[in-house]
């Protein structure tokens, strides 16, 4: 591969070189959890592996489950896939001959679940996979008042990254809210540079759903799980009502009959 050709770098590639490095309390937090109920562990939304093969590296055993074929074609192709079984499937409706101790989703994937209805499948599935008194780990955005209240009429630089030694790229985001929904709806821009020089842009868009921490409360309490803590960030920070994410530790309650 040429380092400065866009071209000859795949778009879940592109994710990976983007983001590497964001990932790293993420993954020491796993391995510290992990190494705590056996070394066994569910990766939802596993994506391209991002997580599952560090992990699997660490001797943690990886299951991951992911709706996307192209991505999940990544992670079959990574370094320490051989010690994965990837699943193609949506992590609100999925059955696996298996049960796992331990199980999380990453990058505030539970954020696309857009209805309460989705939440409670999702809960639901992760239960019934779950062993007596297995943990959920999961990450969400708190919805603090500033991005309820922000409504853009043009794009915002909101990172930089350098992908190669000459491939960088700048995000932009569009933010608009939708307060009747809980939604935060984003336009979202790539500009991509080789050697310097502007090579070409890339646009799309996402929507993720804001959950108050009442209503995840009553959420997990609901589909049996009681939760154990709550950080700021995966480095274990307390939370910041401005903060930028919500870590869930939640521990499976099993009725005794």
């Amino acid at each position: 591969m040429t380092e400065g050709n866009l071209s000859d770098i795949d778009e879940e590639d592109l994710y990976d070189r983007e983001y590497d490095g964001e990932y790293d309390p993420e993954r020491r937090f796993l391995l510290e959890k992990a190494s705590l109920v056996g070394n066994k562990a569910l990766d939802i939304a596993c994506g391209t592996g991002i997580v599952s093969d560090w992990l699997a590296e660490n001797a943690v055993t990886i299951t991951g489950i992911d709706l996307d074929e192209e991505s999940l074609a990544v992670a079959k192709k990574k370094k320490f896939a051989s010690a994965c079984k990837y699943h193609l499937m949506d992590m609100r409706d999925f059955k696996i001959n298996d049960s796992f101790p331990l199980a999380y989703l990453t990058g505030n994937a539970f954020m696309f679940l857009l209805n309460t209805m989705d939440q409670k499948r999702f809960f639901s599935c992760v239960y019934n996979h779950l062993e007596k008194d297995g943990l959920l780990i999961f990450d969400t955005r708190p919805p603090k008042q500033s991005l309820q209240e922000r409504e853009e009429s043009d794009f915002s630089l909101v990172k930089q990254a350098q992908i190669t030694n000459s491939l960088r790229t700048k995000v932009y985001y569009k933010t608009k809210y939708d307060a009747m929904n809980q939604l935060v709806k984003y336009d979202v821009k790539r500009d991509y540079y080789v050697d310097g020089k502007y090579e070409k842009t890339e646009t799309g868009d996402v929507t993720l759903k804001l959950t108050f921490p009442v209503e995840m409360e009553l959420l997990l309490s609901s589909c049996g799980f009681a939760i154990e803590d709550i950080y700021g960030t995966f480095d274990k920070d307390p939370i910041d009502a401005e903060g930028d994410k919500m870590v869930y530790v939640c521990k499976k309650i099993t009725n005794s009959s």
